[in-house]
């Protein structure tokens, strides 16, 4: 009966361990970097007569980013804004299947474009080069493949290679003659522990 009670000291000891340690908790927040924008941009001639075929997004992502998305459409010429819904979206989902999931990114609904955007993701030296078409001057403009998109009329882009400093979206219009509005918007995912508050038992 002593090995018994020993026993059940031991369970009791376990359970009480159990109870008091929760242990760390996960915060996951969406956190919108870009707003819905609307940017309007030249085709690549007539950015030669004071309008501009190219811009930049300059991304300075939280502390504790985990992951962080994009999405974007395109409409012809100056036609408007769409509402993209990115963060408001992502938290639902988020919501919805605690967590993140690589089932996220299929269930994200962005509206249907009508024209071609390209989208770079790069850092400050290349960002430059970039803005200053060095690339017509035979420069290589290195981007990273993971936040690039080409050709592309609507997308929604994941990004879990680099998650802290700051970057820049390159926007350009490949089309020589026709103009376009991107809609893009800017959501970061991030996570930071929230250690348990031990209450002392007297």
């Amino acid at each position: 009966s002593m090995k018994i009670k020993y026993i059940i000291t031991i369970i009791l000891l376990v359970l009480m361990q159990f109870n008091c340690s929760n242990g760390p908790e996960i915060k996951t927040e969406t956190k919108k970097l870009i707003e819905n924008r609307s940017i309007y941009l030249n085709g690549g001639l007539n950015a030669n007569f004071g309008g501009k075929s190219r811009t930049v997004l300059k991304i300075d992502l939280p502390p504790n980013t985990v992951e962080w998305y994009y999405s974007f459409s395109t409409t012809k010429g100056e036609s408007g804004t769409q509402n993209l819904n990115l963060a408001i979206q992502l938290a639902a989902l988020m919501a919805d299947s605690s967590g993140l999931t690589s089932g996220i990114l299929s269930s994200i609904k962005v509206p249907e474009g009508v024209a071609s955007a390209d989208i770079y993701l790069l850092d400050k030296t290349n960002m430059a080069k970039f803005i200053a078409k060095e690339d017509f001057d035979g420069e290589q403009i290195s981007y990273a493949m993971e936040g690039t998109v080409e050709s592309t009329k609507q997308a929604v882009v994941r990004i879990n290679d680099i998650t802290s400093g700051t970057v820049y979206l390159g926007l350009k219009n490949p089309s020589t003659m026709n103009s376009v509005t991107i809609n893009i918007e800017v959501v970061a995912i991030t996570e930071s522990t929230i250690e348990p508050i031990l209450v002392k038992t007297p």
